[in-house]
This record gives structure tokens, sequence and C-alpha cells, in this order.
């Protein structure tokens, strides 16, 4: 009996919650319980969208037209809160159904259509903890969330996710993530699914997001979703900037993140290039699968011959990318470049055009003419350049990495470049390897052209300008 006994509390032993996880948190909506994990950001995201603020301002929206986000009282929050934390669940709408509110897909035009983007702002902190603070305040950490545009990246995810309740789920773990490639110094994590990226960006990068681009952004959303607008923008799906810090004062931290999908996700890929239609400095000494590879790898890749697509999918994929460079020359990025990744054995494409929070700021604007003086010695372009340059140069370049190969499975209705709802996934033929010129003539080939291309351009916009003049 007493070895019964024994073994009983050992079984009963618990094992210590460890500090940087916190469980006993403020309800949430429906009774769903999130742990926060202090090293997992997107736990901090997760829980705020589930939190019961959230669902009220989805479900409390503006009216009135143009007079900003109705701001709520105490006593409409108390109430909200009654009602969604009720014990009885068949009386509470479920905010993670895909049919909860948005009923009619004109409602979700609407709102991404919707100029008011009032950020919600979530704090929250371990309730459990809170009353051992006297005993051990280091263990006490008070989350900040602030959400912005929440009501169209609702609507957004609404769409392009299925609706919130499977987009809580993989946002609720996450783990640190190496991208490989890219040189704006930024840190990712990436969900433990996954699925989704969490891109740490520098508050400027932030605000110029949030405040000069997000209202066309949306618009140009609402547009690919609701009137069959082609795209390969890899779809920002929300931005947060959160803070955590220590009762004791111990410990401090801030993050600005912004959450895309992989271009990747159940895609296997061999090789990974990170293209910008530019030959200054985008060469990386690297294998394939080593690190993401840059435009003269790819020329060397291929040989300076162009990737065969099928026909229909082709024609798609260049509308999208011209609409694509055109918003983004229209609201002043620069510095985008389309992701591509291959399988050689599949000979499956997947591509997405991402970095573009990027404007062309007076420092741009210095950078681009301290680095074309190297021009005058024979170097090629400098990789950032005016906007307008920029998306030509984008749309000049794609099309000579990329070609229409008609075939006869083409015609015969195989799948077409998917835009919308998930990464996108482009068959390409299988040729037969060219006989063509070795790698290193054949890149030096590949950049007499592009020179070729650059000077067709500046001498189009002189002579475009000199119209202009004569017009005037």
């Amino acid at each position: 009996g007493e070895g019964a006994g024994g073994h009983a509390a050992h079984d009963a032993e618990v094992v210590p919650v460890p500090s940087r996880v916190h469980v006993q948190l403020p309800k949430l909506l429906n009774g769903v319980s999130i742990p926060v994990y202090e090293d997992e950001p997107s736990s901090i995201i997760a829980y705020t969208l589930a939190s019961i603020e959230h669902a009220t301002l989805i479900q409390n929206p503006p009216k009135g037209g143009g007079a900003g986000e109705r701001k709520m009282s105490a006593g409409m929050m108390a109430s909200m809160r009654a009602r969604l934390g009720s014990g009885d669940r068949g009386e509470r709408p479920d905010i993670f159904s895909p049919s909860w509110y948005y009923e009619d897909p004109g409602a979700v035009e609407q709102i991404l259509n919707d100029p008011m983007q009032k950020p919600l702002k979530v704090s929250f902190q371990d309730l459990a903890k809170c009353e051992k603070f006297s005993a051990n305040p280091s263990t006490v950490t008070r989350f900040t969330c602030t959400a912005y545009c929440p009501r169209q990246f609702h609507a957004l995810r609404r769409v392009f996710c299925g609706g919130e309740a499977g987009f809580i789920r993989s946002m609720s773990r996450c783990n640190p993530w190496k991208a490989t490639g890219g040189k704006s110094g930024s840190t990712f994590s990436r969900t433990r699914c996954e699925r989704y990226i969490l891109k740490y960006v520098s508050k400027t990068e932030f605000k110029m997001f949030t405040e000069q681009l997000s209202t066309a952004y949306f618009k140009f959303m609402a547009k690919a979703c609701f009137r069959n607008l082609p795209t390969v923008l890899s779809k920002i799906l929300g931005c947060y900037q959160l803070s955590w810090k220590r009762a004791n004062g111990d410990r401090m931290l801030s993050k600005y993140a912004i959450v895309m999908p992989n271009v990747f996700y159940a895609t296997h890929v061999t090789h990974i290039f990170d293209l910008k239609g530019s030959v200054r400095n985008r060469y990386v000494k690297a294998k394939p699968g080593e690190a993401v590879l840059l435009d003269e790898n790819f020329l060397e890749y291929t040989r300076g011959f162009p990737i065969p697509i099928e026909e229909k999918t082709n024609d798609e994929m260049r509308h999208a990318i011209r609409n694509d460079s055109k918003f983004l020359c229209d609201m002043g990025v620069v510095d985008y470049s389309v992701l591509v990744g291959l399988n050689e054995k599949t000979r499956v494409m997947a591509i997405g055009i991402i970095d573009y929070v990027r404007q062309y700021t007076w420092e741009r604007r210095i950078e681009t003419g301290v680095k074309s003086m190297g021009m005058i010695t024979g170097k090629a372009s400098p990789t950032v350049i005016s906007p307008e340059n920029y998306k030509v140069r984008f749309q000049l370049a794609t099309e000579r990495y990329f070609m229409m190969a008609p075939c006869q499975t083409s015609r015969a209705g195989l799948p077409v470049l998917r835009t919308m709802r998930r990464p996108v996934i482009v068959p390409t033929t299988k040729p037969k390897p060219p006989p063509g010129p070795p790698p290193a003539s054949a890149v030096k080939a590949a950049r007499e052209m592009i020179m070729r291309g650059k000077k067709q351009v500046e001498e189009k916009s002189k002579s475009d300008a000199e119209k202009k003049g004569r017009g005037q």
C-alpha cells in the first residue's frame, strides 16, 4: 500500500512551467486558451487575434462613412466580454468561422477599400505570476501587441487563409529562421507548420508601409480578389508592433513584424533564386540548395537561355508581373525582387514578388547617384535606381529570364498560374540541355544584352522627355 501510494504520488508530480511560458492569461474568445512564449513572437500575435478586444473591433465596424474608427466605451467592452466569454457557446457568433460576418464578397471588398485604419492595441500579462509578484517579480512579463489595419488584414485573411482559426493555430508557435541571400539585415521567424514567415523590419520600413503604402495595397488586393487582376505579390497578411518587458525592468524587447505566406510552402524546390534584374554584385559563391542564389547565378544556371514556360501560364505570369511592377512604381517602391523556386525533377516552379516595402527616399537617391559613378568605368547600373527605371528593368529582365514554349500539353489545359489563394505554382516544360556556349561566355553575353536593354531604356526616356518638352 505504501509503495502504491508512493507510486501514485510520483505520477501526480507537477512539472513547473518555465518562466518564459505564460499560460494563465486573461480569457479569450470562446474560451480558447493560447500559451504565450517570450521567445516566440508569433504566439503574442496569435493571442491578440483571439482576444475579445480584437473580436469586438471586428464585430463593431465604424459607421458613418469617413468618420474614423468608432471608439469603444468601457460599457461596450464589458458587454462584449460578457457576451463573447459566456458559457453558452450556442449564443456566441464564431469569429473563426469563414462564413461569419463576411457572408457576401462585397463586404470584404468594401472593407479592403475602406481608408479607415486605426490600429488596435492589446496588453496582457500572466495572472498567476502576478499573484506571486512579491515573491519573484522577475517572472512577471507584460505583453503589448499593436495590430495595424486590423479589419483590413482580417478581411484579407478571410480570402487567402480561409478565416482566422487556421491562421491563429499556425501563428501559435514559431522558430527562428535563417534566410540567406538578402542584404537588408532583417531577421525572420517561421511558424512550426512552415506556412507563414515573420519578417522583423526596422521602424522606418514598418511605418513606410503602414502609413504610406497600406491604403493603396488593400485597394490593389481588392482588385486582385474581386476584379480578376493577375498578381504574384507575396501577400502581407498582418503588421504588428510587439513589446514585452519584465515588471522589475530587467528585460524589455520590441519588434516590428510583418507576416507573409511562405512562397514555397508544401512545394519542394531544389534551386532558389532572388531576381532583381540587375547583374551588379548579384552573384554568390554557393551550391544550389545551400543558399538563395542571385541573378548572375541564374544566368549561369540557365547558360544564358530563358526557362521555357507553358504558353497560357507564361502569358498570365507576364501580365501579373506587369501589374505588380506598375503598382509598385506608382507607390515609389524599389528594391523588390521575384523569388523563384525550381524543382528539376518535377519541372515545377513557384514564384512570388517579395521585399516591396522600401520607397525611393532621399537616402536611396543619394545611394543611386554615388553608385552610378561606377558606370563610367564600365560597371552595370546599380541595383537601386528610380522607380520608373527599376520597373522597366525588372519587366525586361523577367521577359528574358522566362519565355513562352507552346506545346500540346499546354493547350490541353494543364493547371495555370495560381495567383490568388496559395503560392504560385508554374508548371514548366522539360527542355533538352542547349548545346550553347560555356557558362562564362554566356554570362558575359547576357551582361551585354542587359547593358543594351538599359541603353534602350535610357534613350526612350530621353526621347519621351524631349517630346514632352516640345509639347509644352
